[in-house]
């Protein structure tokens, strides 16, 4: 059984008090303008992590990440050179590595509108999405990914109508970016498909291996 008595707050002070012999009271100083920014922060993670909600269409289920997931993404995405070709990550060589991965996943999608893909039929983990603001009422998908065996079934599609719409009723979102490389045809061809305008084509270099590229961003008025 735990003796200890409940935390107290006494005028900036955080007080931990333990049933001990010969006890004293141990006083912790903290700063009340500090403890107070930690207590906000938490308090608004947890009404930014209520907010999130699982997007679903007709094949796919968008949800955050869990930790069972990891051994589905690697097999399925997260290993494989075709997934991370027009990537900026790199593919895992392990599975030690993938466990690793599973758990910044999960950490990184507490905070951010993004989430892992599950197909409905197999209820496997089969890629991942997500979408940010970049300014008011305008945002942009934030890397869409299948494993190869799940490509060309119009998956891609359901995912990005599926992103487009949460931020429409979500967000009340008047406009949608979307981003592809140049020699991405399929992305580019998904993007004509659901009615995207190209906007603007910018140079870039691959990170991985230098080679130089045109990023095409595509823009829906909602």
């Amino acid at each position: 059984m735990d003796d200890r008595k409940p935390v107290k707050c006494q005028q900036g002070q955080l007080i931990i008090t333990k049933d001990e012999p010969s006890a004293e009271h141990e006083k912790i100083n903290i700063d009340k303008g500090r403890f107070c920014s930690i207590i906000e922060k938490v308090t608004s993670q947890s009404v930014l992590e209520e907010h999130f909600k699982m997007i679903e269409t007709e094949s796919l289920i968008l949800d955050k990440a869990k930790f069972s997931d990891w051994k589905e993404m690697y097999c399925n995405v997260w290993s494989r050179p075709e997934s991370a070709k027009y990537m900026v990550w790199n593919i895992n060589t392990s599975e030690e590595n993938a466990k690793i991965r599973i758990i910044k996943t999960i950490k990184f999608q507490k905070e951010h509108d993004t989430y892992l893909v599950y197909e409905k039929s197999s209820g496997k983990a089969i890629g991942f999405a997500g979408v940010e603001k970049i300014e008011p009422y305008i945002y942009q998908e934030a890397g869409i990914c299948l494993g190869p065996d799940y490509v060309g079934k119009g998956f891609g599609k359901q995912i990005l109508q599926g992103l487009i719409q949460y931020c429409k009723e979500e967000f009340g979102a008047k406009e949608f970016i979307y981003s592809t490389r140049e020699e991405n045809r399929a992305s580019n061809q998904l993007a004509k498909s659901v009615g995207f305008t190209e906007i603007s084509s910018v140079p870039k270099t691959d990170s991985k291996d230098g080679h130089s590229y045109n990023l095409l961003q595509y823009s829906l008025k909602l």
